[in-house]
């Protein structure tokens, strides 16, 4: 009678074990949109890291011969990151790094310090390329323009937070996108949550395939640290400038020569629009290329097959035109819709500074947060 009872125990905990393993879930290893498995994250920041770098600059207060001999010049270091993206030893970084810089150090994933010569700086776009002399150096894999970027995509940073945490990594996802309001360049920037601080600008934001997607620079923060808002240069719009410092050591950009402002919710009702995010223009620049091309009162629809919601929208499609190109504006003149082709020209020094519009500073790191509503040169 015992045996008989521990049989029947015996075979219930078998059948119970054998309930519970054919209950038995497997997690599968992330995939990603096009069905392929997502590698692991420490295997992609062993891949890309070498291609990272730490930049320290110096520069150096004014003295005389006296105070030289006695103390020294008295020098203000700064930090940053940044990229190599030619194993001859250019690297990518922000502008605002370097700016004023006397001296510049670029320290290398290996513990490699090189003087670095400054190539190019576009303070429009706060880029900057540097070289150091080496050769056969690392490089990171940039991002394919064709590769749609996604709110909610994975992406991750390594940086110098405060110049000294070297090679630290931070995740996060993408948070908006064509933030192109927050410079008068007309940046489209990708908004992240991933954590930047002071010393990370100028380093690379990289998707989960280790392709560069953006060049981080800037955070925006009420108490000085971070607060799960920061924003990055997307490389499909930054390497077009940066081939341009390459070659020339400096950027252009495209200019129609037109003021134009945000069309409100009455304009888009009088002139039967869709909807109100579109650009009204209010001014043609006398000697323009605009000029006798296209009126005040013109509403832009698209540039060159682009759709333009916004004045930053027109200022980003622009500005990325080759000088002397032409271009084909869809707009709605009295209420019809036209087609008018146009030259591009060149933007003059003088508009890149005085280009200001109704800003409010708001505790934003090397940024700004601009007013859609104002009227703006393009």
């Amino acid at each position: 009678m015992v045996n008989n009872k521990l049989n029947q125990k015996t075979l219930l905990f078998t059948l119970c074990l054998a309930t519970v393993e054919s209950l038995t879930v497997v997690a599968s290893p992330p995939v990603m949109a096009n069905n392929t498995i997502q590698p692991d994250l420490s295997t992609l920041v062993k891949q890309v890291s070498p291609a990272t770098v730490s930049i320290c600059t110096l520069e150096y207060g004014s003295c005389n011969a006296i105070s030289n001999y006695m103390f020294g010049c008295p020098a203000v270091a700064t930090f940053g990151s940044g990229f190599i993206i030619d194993k001859d030893g250019y690297v990518l970084t922000n502008h605002h790094v370097i700016n004023g810089a006397h001296e510049i150090t670029v320290r290398l994933y290996d513990s490699r310090e090189y003087s670095a010569e400054l190539i190019g700086a576009d303070e429009r776009t706060d880029l900057a390329l540097l070289k150091v002399e080496a050769n056969n150096l690392p490089v990171v894999k940039i991002s394919e323009p064709a590769d749609a970027l996604k709110p909610g995509q994975d992406v991750f940073s390594i940086g110098s937070p405060h110049g000294f945490l070297y090679g630290s990594i931070s995740k996060g996802v993408i948070s908006a996108l064509n933030r192109n309001d927050m410079e008068e360049g007309g940046v489209p920037f990708i908004q992240t949550d991933t954590a930047i601080n002071i010393g990370n600008s100028g380093g690379p934001l990289f998707n989960m395939k280790g392709e560069v997607i953006g060049i981080n620079m800037s955070l925006l923060t009420l108490n000085g640290g971070f607060e799960g808002i920061s924003f990055a240069i997307p490389t499909n719009y930054a390497m077009h400038i940066v081939n341009q410092l390459k070659k020339d050591g400096r950027a252009s950009y495209g200019w129609l020569g037109v003021m134009v402002e945000q069309v409100d919710f009455n304009l888009a009702e009088d002139s039967d629009l869709d909807r109100p995010d579109r650009v009204l223009l209010s001014r043609v620049v006398p000697g323009s290329p605009a000029e006798g091309k296209l009126q005040p009162g013109d509403i832009i629809i698209r540039v060159d097959g682009h759709e333009v919601n916004f004045s930053c929208d027109l200022s980003t499609i622009v500005g990325c035109v080759p000088v002397g190109k032409s271009v084909e504006i869809e707009l709605i003149r009295l209420g019809s819709p036209e087609v008018v082709t146009l030259p591009v020209g060149k933007l003059s020094e003088e508009l890149i500074i005085d280009d200001q519009c109704n800003c409010w500073w708001c505790f934003l790191w090397f940024s700004r947060w601009c007013s859609r509503d104002v009227e703006k040169s393009i």
